[in-house]
């Protein structure tokens, strides 16, 4: 790939790792199938909410980011009501209704707005804008993370609300921000939050750092052979993602640097570690992505993106070997 021939006023590089919807790992007890059958309610009833108004799929998205603490406190509520012990579908049914049509003029309420002050609404329709920070006008300072901080990177968790007539990855909820010169960030306190946690499974240990750095010649605690450094000539890596340890959770480190003719030649090494869980569609697996970002927060069409899913349909985990990039931004 060529250089870019103009120059951005700025890049954001992104590095996302989720675990699945649910991971239901030997590490905790119970199968949590009827927390997952509630959860497909939801999704389900969603999608028949989005049908009622007439909306396209991006439009029902940028109407989720605008009412998400509304809709996500819904969620929480159907959730936690019908999600744990022995199901009763027939009630399930009956309260998704009730929820549908609260969403639904939820939805209307949003339409309003979005005519009455449509710049409010704007801001939503770019899903990793928020992700954009102080640029670093010095350049690329610690970008390898050589300075065995995460100085200069802005770390955050989010939530996977991905749907089976999502095109594209839906990632919710995204807290944090800048973290400084620190070697840990980015603690999800949705891993124990109810509507979000199946807490029949145990809470996940807190603090539930997403990023940390690694260093030294330690393997990866899943697959020893696989080093937590980058073997390419670095002494420091930074690891997403939280393990075994099950959610819907999603771990993001991004950076915003100016390029000029002096940086806009990017490569990146990474390796990659996903769950294979069984009897989960493509939407529901674990996935890593990497993108690189323009002013506006939108991916720059062919270049330096890079997304690779769990397959499905096989128990265990599968492990994908460093590769260097050679991308150029």
């Amino acid at each position: 790939m060529g250089k870019i021939k103009s120059i951005f006023t700025n890049i954001i590089v992104v590095l996302l790792f989720l675990s699945s919807l649910p991971l239901y790992s030997q590490l905790h007890k119970g199968d949590g199938g009827d927390f997952e059958k509630v959860f497909e309610y939801w999704i389900k009833g969603l999608e028949r909410c989005r049908i009622a108004v007439g909306a396209t799929n991006s439009d029902f998205l940028v109407f989720q980011r605008f009412c998400e603490n509304k809709i996500d406190a819904e969620r929480a509520k159907f959730i936690t009501e019908e999600g744990y012990g022995v199901i009763d579908l027939k009630r399930a049914n009956r309260k998704m209704k009730y929820e549908e049509k609260k969403i639904v003029d939820l939805y209307k309420q949003f339409e309003q707005v979005e005519k009455e002050f449509p710049s409010s609404v704007e801001e939503y329709r770019h899903a990793f804008r928020k992700l954009q920070s102080v640029c670093d006008s010095s350049g690329c300072t610690n970008i390898g993370f050589e300075q065995g901080t995460l100085n200069g990177w802005s770390a955050y968790y989010a939530y996977n609300n991905n749907r089976a007539d999502s095109s594209f990855f839906d990632i919710t909820r995204i807290t944090g921000g800048p973290v400084g010169a620190v070697t840990v960030a980015a603690n999800d306190t949705l891993t124990s939050t109810n509507g979000f946690f199946n807490p029949s499974l145990n809470y996940n240990p807190k603090p539930d750092y997403q990023v940390k750095i690694t260093h030294g010649p330690q393997g990866d605690a899943l697959v020893p052979a696989i080093p937590q450094v980058s073997p390419f000539g670095s002494s420091y890596s930074a690891m997403l993602g939280d393990s075994t340890e099950v959610n819907y959770g999603a771990a993001i480190l991004s950076k915003t640097f100016y390029v000029t003719p002096l940086n806009d030649n990017f490569t990146y090494q990474y390796a990659v570690l996903l769950e294979n869980p069984n009897a989960h569609t493509y939407y529901q697996q674990p996935f890593f992505r990497a993108a690189v970002l323009d002013q506006n927060g939108d991916t720059i069409p062919h270049c330096g993106e890079y997304t690779v899913v769990s397959s499905g349909g096989l128990p265990g985990f599968q492990a994908i070997y460093y590769a260097p990039s050679g991308d150029s931004v």
